[in-house]
């Protein structure tokens, strides 16, 4: 599970179309890269995002949304045909989908290009490969820079809760985008853990590159392995089954007095689970923020 932009799979921002090889057709060959088109006759953008969202969360190394093609086709590009299959497999129920070979790895990186700051609150985040102040980030080719909307919403909530010598546990850190604000923040120590090896290892050198080493720890342990209590925990997770599986142990992580920040989570009018489910297991939040169809809620320990 991860953040950054990836709440799960949230990942960077779609580029421009790149397309190849004609029409999606049949299976494709099982070795070399390959397109995943998914078809979503919808003029909803947040369907668009699901699509986009599910096949970050597969495996994609990149994703673009085609706004010329028939049926409006969001598009993945996958390191090998297996893992196409697999994502076809998983998200053939839902959309109409196909895969078919790409000429090349090229467009792997086209959405770099599209790339851009984001500023929330005393934060601002940057792809690492542009120049400037802030928190730089190199999210590698699967994961996010920080411009999600979920991710904004984390920051937020980050922003208003964390002070100098808060400690702060990020559960599914991604690229470690939020376990680096809270550090800019003023937290003393922050543990930032993913149960993904690869999550870790981009996470861990974007805090050394931030010069965040002496504060945040990454850890691989799931967070009911996690000992002691930290006066913010923040879990961006994606939609409400994931936070909800582990509400008592995001719940069981919060120091009295502190808080528990949820984002990822995505409007029932959208295609998301109702929230209170979630409210149900964790009491009434005490905040709660959106941006599009995207919520996120915090909840304050009552210790």
């Amino acid at each position: 599970m991860r953040s950054g932009d990836q709440h799960g799979g949230i990942g960077p921002p779609v580029a421009t179309p790149t397309l190849t090889g004609g029409p999606p057709r049949g299976d494709a060959p099982r070795s070399g890269p390959v397109e995943l088109a998914i078809t979503v006759a919808t003029p909803h953008e947040h369907e668009r995002e699901l699509a986009a969202d599910a096949l970050w969360a597969l495996g994609a190394t990149a994703v673009v949304d085609d706004p010329s093609s028939r049926g409006r086709a969001v598009v993945g590009g996958f390191a090998c045909a297996d893992d196409a299959t697999a994502a076809l497999a998983a998200l053939r129920d839902r959309w109409a989908v196909a895969v078919l070979p790409a000429a090349d790895d090229s467009w792997a990186d086209a959405w770099r290009a599209w790339a851009k700051p984001v500023t929330v609150g005393r934060l601002t985040i940057r792809p690492a490969w542009i120049d400037g102040d802030g928190i730089a980030i190199e999210p590698g080719r699967s994961f996010g820079t920080g411009s999600h909307p979920s991710t904004r919403l984390a920051l937020a909530a980050l922003d208003r809760g964390v002070s100098p010598g808060t400690t702060v546990l990020d559960v599914g850190t991604g690229t470690g985008v939020l376990a680096i604000a809270g550090a800019v923040l003023g937290a003393s120590r922050v543990v930032a853990i993913d149960v993904d090896a690869g999550a870790r290892a981009v996470a861990a050198a974007n805090v050394a590159a931030n010069g965040c080493a002496g504060v945040v720890t990454v850890d691989h342990r799931a967070v009911g392995a996690i000992r002691g209590r930290f006066d913010v925990v923040v879990a961006n997770l994606g939609g409400v089954l994931a936070p909800l599986a582990i509400a008592d142990q995001l719940a069981s992580r919060v120091a009295p007095g502190g808080a528990l920040i949820v984002s990822g989570l995505l409007a029932p009018d959208a295609g998301g689970l109702d929230t209170r489910e979630l409210e149900r297991a964790l009491g009434a939040p005490v905040d709660r923020s959106t941006e599009g169809d995207w919520i996120a809620l915090t909840w304050r320990d009552g210790g």
